[in-house]
């Protein structure tokens, strides 16, 4: 069980006027300000969304790049160990922590699968996570 249905932690975004915007599929806010949503693969869904625009909208590249932005060293949680974040995935995704990442759905689905295993503790099924990604229609 994945709390929230939110594996990659989604928080609420602001819209132009810095009200919260809502993530389809989202039923609400938890008490620690992550977005709560009616099934995992909604929260796939935004995981998706969210990893697309950090990689295409915000040039993050590399592991190096996604994983330092998404769990810094340092932060209100009293930072995260994140050398260890990104040797991991480069050992999953089988690619250095500073070559530039070549997208397509198999590589998604292993950097997804690596990413939220570490989040969460789980290994979320290959079919579950694949929903989630067409339900995100992204182009890659």
């Amino acid at each position: 069980m994945i709390k929230n249905n939110n594996p990659g932690n989604i928080r609420p975004l602001p819209d132009k006027d810095g009200k919260p915007q809502s993530w389809l599929g989202s039923t609400g806010v938890s008490d620690k300000n992550f977005v709560i949503f009616s099934t995992l693969q909604y929260g796939l869904r935004a995981y998706f969304k969210s990893l697309h625009t950090a990689v295409f909208l915000h040039g993050r590249s590399t592991i190096r790049m996604i994983i330092s932005s998404y769990a810094p060293p340092t932060g209100a949680d009293g930072g995260n160990d994140t050398e260890s974040y990104i040797k991991e995935m480069c050992t999953a995704c089988k690619i250095s922590d500073n070559e530039p990442i070549k997208w397509n759905k198999e590589f998604l689905i292993t950097f997804a699968t690596e990413q939220l295993k570490i989040e969460t503790g789980v290994i979320i099924d290959t079919n579950i996570l694949t929903q989630g990604l067409e339900m995100a229609n992204i182009i890659l």
